[in-house]
């Protein structure tokens, strides 16, 4: 068992796999995932990027953090480990607006199938059929 803590950017990845959201890159939130959790169920929660989680080995093994999949620690019963965002933000290049976020992602993951089209979010008057709705905003154009 363990749990993910991720923010946008790594929601895509961390989160996703083991059945988290994935938060639009512009969020400033962070999501955190329970692993395989047994005998109870922990759904996942979406956090205000101000947060600040304080997680612990309440009793048992020791445990071991890794960050990034890079750096690893052992964590000892009793000892607590605090999460919260980095004052530093990672720039990146984005291919097309924030409105494809989930166009993107969608075609960079492989869930479109051969029926499945994109819809066209720039055109005058397009109305996707489908696609993820927010407040009557269309935020990516996925046809489903």
């Amino acid at each position: 068992d363990a749990v993910v803590v991720a923010t946008a950017t790594g929601s895509t990845g961390y989160s996703l796999s083991v059945g988290g959201p994935i938060l639009h890159a512009s969020s400033d939130d962070m999501v955190l995932v329970a692993v395989a959790p047994h005998l109870t169920r922990a759904n996942p929660l979406v956090l205000p990027g101000d947060a600040r989680l304080r997680l612990f080995v309440e009793r048992g093994d020791d445990a071991l953090i890794t960050v990034d999949g890079l750096h690893q620690r052992p964590i000892s019963t009793g000892m607590v480990v605090e999460v919260s965002r980095s004052d530093r933000a990672a720039r990146f290049v984005r291919l097309g607006g924030p409105e494809r976020f989930y166009d993107n992602i969608a075609k960079r993951l492989g869930w479109l199938r051969a029926d499945h089209a994109l819809g066209d979010l720039g055109e005058e008057g397009a109305r996707p059929r489908g696609g993820i709705r927010c407040d009557d905003d269309v935020i990516g154009g996925l046809i489903l």
